[in-house]
């Protein structure tokens, strides 16, 4: 999991030593916002139909409430409704957001 310390160990990895340490306490700042809204902005309502034909990575309750997760295709309209009404999805990401560009780690 990528909780705050690993957050905060990665902005202070990428200090800047050609710049004082104002601009480096921004950076560090502006980095760990970044990633905070990065992992609140791949995340769309269960609403909206996810685009094209990608793999998604969505959120779920089961039948004691309990927050569960899946893995799968895009469907036509008509069938995305019914998925997300069936399995009670409660959000998705594209598993494409989630993965690094080119296979690098």
């Amino acid at each position: 999991m990528i909780d705050r310390k690993k957050i905060q160990e990665a902005a202070v990895s990428k200090f800047n030593p050609t710049v004082g340490g104002l601009a480096n306490t921004a950076e560090r700042i502006a980095f760990e916002k970044g990633v905070d809204w990065f992992k609140h902005a791949i995340w769309h309502e269960a609403s909206v139909k996810p685009e094209g034909n990608a793999v998604i990575l969505y959120q779920w309750l089961d039948d004691r409430g309990t927050m569960d997760v899946g893995i799968d295709g895009v469907f036509s309209d008509v069938e995305w409704a019914k998925f997300v009404a069936y399995n009670s999805i409660t959000k998705w990401c594209y598993i494409e957001d989630l993965l690094p560009k080119g296979g690098k780690k």
